[in-house]
């Protein structure tokens, strides 16, 4: 009877998360729409699969490169829609089981831990993920590598078979989109920081950073491996060549990464709201910690250290590019620490019974939020741009049709049809990334069974000053002005 009761419950607590993330991304599975590498990985799956494969290869996310063969079966921009849904598939799986062990494993009251794990699949890097068919496997990714941690917690005395299949999934989930892998210490910190039960063991701790050490190593092999043996050929990008300028990153990391993270749910980025939410957060977590009868300096001393933690994969390499997708664990980090800062002020002036009507204001006002993000800066825009590149194609299709060789200008992200552009995603026009065009004009071809299409493959990207004499110009910086 007990185990049927629970079961409901999680259904419950399934149902009520899928149903808001469906009333939130909606819209990127009711509209037909790509964005900007939607294009470039479809068009390149298409006509240069193996270079595809290299370049996700040599970005050491092999079984990511797998994931991309569902490209080369898109027809239609429509088609894209059903990634989409995949998508936010994954985010309603994943805040389900992170929903589950907030529940059973911190002190938080259920309403918080419910709805911190809503919240988590509502920020912008989520808001990307559903919004971006080429990011739908990453919250796969995020849900593997917090099941794996699940599997060493759940079997804590189990022998090395347990430590080999926890290291096993993280390395698929690191294989995928290592940011979201980084979902591994959120649970970490759910068991280590968020209750007032002793820390674990010494050997279990450092069990489950080893395990999360040799799958960042085994990743890094892989990449080296794979493309030197299979592909033949290798050289380094800067996000996955190793740093070597530690002070840098720090405050690197302090000053973009944790910025846009303790904005939550908004992308404006306000220094100010960053700085009011950290000292909510720092204050109400030392409430908290020091209330506690169990190991108050290793826990204090774990909270802070699972902030870099959890953005090791972009800390450790020389890229300096903090998007919104790579944020997914620090900001779901902050999420916990912030329900646990809220739950620590209530206790301490002994208004908890405020904490259901807290939550309901946040996932209300959140789901708002993200719903109008994903509305007004990826669905509408992208939506309004492929029509206004479809009717500049039009108009000069009689010039394609005779062109002998085709070159296309790309528009300028100044030209963004959003209200904000924040990174390579929130409000970037796609025409704008020069690696974009190419695949755009000829899925838009495709799809209205032009024969045209076949003159892509031989087209050229780049500046209207560099346009060789006697091409057909697609000037798409023009297309976006005629609006």
């Amino acid at each position: 009877m007990l185990d049927s009761r629970h079961f409901i419950k999680r259904i419950s607590i399934f149902v009520s998360i899928i149903s808001i993330y469906l009333l939130v991304y909606l819209p990127v599975i009711t509209h037909n729409y790509g964005f900007a590498d939607d294009y470039s990985v479809t068009f390149t799956a298409h006509h240069h699969i193996l270079s595809l494969l290299y370049m996700v290869v040599s970005s050491g996310r092999p079984v990511y490169a797998l994931f991309n063969f569902v490209f080369s079966l898109t027809s239609d921009i429509a088609d894209f829609r059903w990634v989409r849904l995949a998508s936010v598939l994954g985010i309603a799986t994943l805040a389900q089981i992170i929903a589950t062990f907030f529940i059973e494993e911190t002190d938080l009251p259920r309403s918080l831990s419910i709805s911190a794990a809503l919240l988590i699949g509502l920020m912008p890097a989520f808001q990307v993920y559903a919004s971006w068919a080429v990011c739908a496997g990453y919250p796969w990714a995020a849900a593997i590598a917090v099941f794996s941690f699940c599997v060493l917690h759940r079997n804590q005395y189990g022998g090395w078979q347990v430590s080999l299949t926890s290291f096993i999934l993280l390395t698929l989930a690191m294989m995928i989109y290592q940011p979201a892998a980084m979902m591994y210490w959120v649970i970490a910190a759910a068991v280590w920081v968020a209750n007032d039960r002793p820390l674990p063991s010494c050997n279990r701790i450092v069990r489950t950073v080893s395990i999360m050490m040799a799958a960042l190593l085994a990743d890094f092999i892989s990449e080296k491996i794979l493309t030197h043996f299979v592909f033949h050929h290798y050289y380094t990008l800067s996000r996955t060549a190793l740093t070597t300028n530690f002070m840098q990153k720090i405050s690197w990391f302090i000053s973009s990464p944790m910025r846009d993270s303790l904005n939550f749910i908004s992308i404006t980025a306000s220094r100010t709201v960053s700085v009011i939410f950290g000292a909510f957060i720092f204050i109400g977590f030392c409430l908290f910690i020091f209330r506690s009868n169990n190991s108050r300096i290793m826990k204090a001393m774990l909270s802070f250290s699972l902030l870099p933690m959890a953005y090791l994969p972009n800390l450790i390499v020389d890229e300096n590019w903090a998007s919104y997708r790579t944020q997914s664990a620090l900001s779901s980090l902050l999420i916990l620490y912030a329900a646990v800062a809220l739950f620590a002020w209530l206790r301490q002036f002994r208004m908890l019974r405020l904490a259901p009507a807290i939550a309901l204001v946040a996932i209300l006002s959140s789901t708002g939020v993200a719903r109008n993000n994903v509305i007004t800066e990826f669905v509408n825009p992208q939506t309004k741009e492929l029509k206004l590149v479809s009717r500049y194609l039009k108009m000069h299709l009689d010039n394609l049709n005779g062109a002998k060789q085709i070159y296309i200008v790309p528009s300028h992200w100044q030209e963004s049809l959003a209200p904000v552009v924040r990174y390579d995603e929130f409000g970037m026009p796609s025409s704008a990334d020069q690696w974009v065009p190419k695949g755009m004009v000829w899925l838009l071809l495709k799809s209205e069974h032009e024969p045209t299409a076949s003159k892509l493959s031989t087209a050229k990207v780049g500046p209207l000053s560099a346009a060789p004499k006697g091409s057909t110009v697609i000037d798409l910086s023009q297309a976006l002005g005629s609006r």
